[in-house]
């Protein structure tokens, strides 16, 4: 099985590229050398001299590899590990194949396959990339200018209706599926199960209702500030879900200086309308 990954199927375009790659390397040392020869004072601006192929190099080599013929075997090691517990999958793969590089080989492309991956490790890497996205994103609004934007847009022509819309807009409700058993009209005493949704969390956006309720509304998305320093640090409130959203539109409207038509503008709000009106029709055609 670890031989039948091999010959690769990009063999013949992985030989061309690293004869480009070198060949590229050696034309341009021939013309820095060149150069030196006719002006050796440029030998510090000469970057080509130590020019490097190893990136290129690792580039084809990962292009070949993704044309070897893995599906045959990453079925064989499924099914021949399809009773053990997975942290213990790769270990057992690796006393079957031979040792060497055909076998070593064969391993590497199992390391990326989640099914042979050890729990541990897999956890790791699930929290480096939330990690990750977290330090992408922009850090929220603090909730006291998100309290100053949200008065700034109430006073201004539209704002209270474009921001309700544009929370309706990006509101999304969580479900969850549950086997229940319902009766069956066949005849009497007969159940049936079946899948049934249950929706997790708010089922509709807490709109704003006005000026009086900006507190209000902002302790529904932080919570209360329950940590001794009269503080907000994470949305933990009912509608912490909707603290993205908030901040996206404050955002917009705090770059655009107060202008609501620009804002809705910016972020396509009546496209997204006739979106979700369009889809919420054509659910409730079928």
């Amino acid at each position: 099985m670890t031989r039948s990954l091999l010959p690769s199927k990009n063999r013949e375009a992985a030989r061309h590229a690293r004869a480009l790659v070198h060949r590229a390397a050696r034309r341009q040392s021939r013309v820095e050398m060149a150069q030196l020869a006719r002006n050796p004072e440029t030998f510090e601006d000469r970057a080509g001299l130590d020019a490097d192929t190893t990136g290129e190099i690792r580039l084809v080599v990962s292009r070949r590899r993704g044309g070897d013929k893995l599906s045959p075997f990453i079925r064989w090691a499924r099914a021949t590990t399809r009773s053990l517990p997975q942290h213990s999958r790769m270990g057992h793969l690796r006393n079957l194949v031979p040792r060497g590089v055909i076998g070593d080989h064969a391993l590497f492309h199992l390391s990326h396959e989640k099914d042979f991956e050890h729990p541990d490790v897999l956890a790791w890497l699930e929290a480096r990339q939330r990690a990750w996205r977290a330090s992408k994103r922009p850090p929220l609004l603090d909730p006291g200018e998100q309290a100053e934007l949200l008065r700034a847009l109430l006073r201004a022509p539209g704002g209270h209706r474009a921001f309700n819309q544009w929370l309706q807009v990006g509101h999304v409700t969580h479900y969850r599926t549950e086997r229940r058993r319902r009766r069956c009209t066949c005849e009497p005493g007969c159940t049936v199960l079946e899948d049934v949704s249950i929706p997790v969390g708010p089922t509709r956006a807490r709109s704003l209702l006005g000026e009086h309720d900006v507190l209000p509304f902002l302790a529904a998305l932080w919570g209360p500030r329950d940590n001794g320093h009269g503080l907000w640090p994470t949305p933990r409130g009912p509608f912490a879900e909707q603290t993205e959203t908030v901040d996206t539109f404050l955002r917009a409207f705090k770059e655009h200086h107060g202008d609501v038509a620009a804002t809705a503008k910016a972020l396509q709000l009546e496209w997204r309308m006739n979106w979700r009106r369009n889809s919420l029709a054509g659910a409730g055609r079928e």
